[in-house]
């Protein structure tokens, strides 16, 4: 999603990411400045996917149900954590890029 004024981006990034109790990290995919990350919790899902900023057991965290969405402002998706209340929940990403 682009934020601010700048050069359009060339290509995407996506992917789908299988998240259980345990904190999974994001992929190191870096994001340009001006752009965020579109963060999904699958239609579908059964349980409760969680965003975190670690991979502690921190009760910090914010929920996404089944297709709900939220973007972010982050210099790289690693920087994000992800955990869920059902070990088949997917977690979706949309990143926009400049090659």
């Amino acid at each position: 999603m682009h934020v601010d004024q700048g050069p359009n981006c060339n290509s995407l990034a996506s992917g789908a990411i299988t998240i259980s109790s345990n904190p999974t990290q994001g992929p190191n995919i870096p994001i340009p400045d001006g752009y965020e990350v579109l963060i999904k919790a699958k239609d579908g899902n059964t349980g409760t996917c969680y965003i975190e900023t670690s991979n502690s057991t921190s009760t910090t965290k914010f929920a996404l149900l089944a297709g709900e969405f939220v973007t972010l402002s982050v210099t790289n998706l690693n920087l994000i954590w992800f955990s869920d209340t059902v070990s088949t929940d997917v977690i979706m990403y949309l990143v926009e890029q400049r090659s």
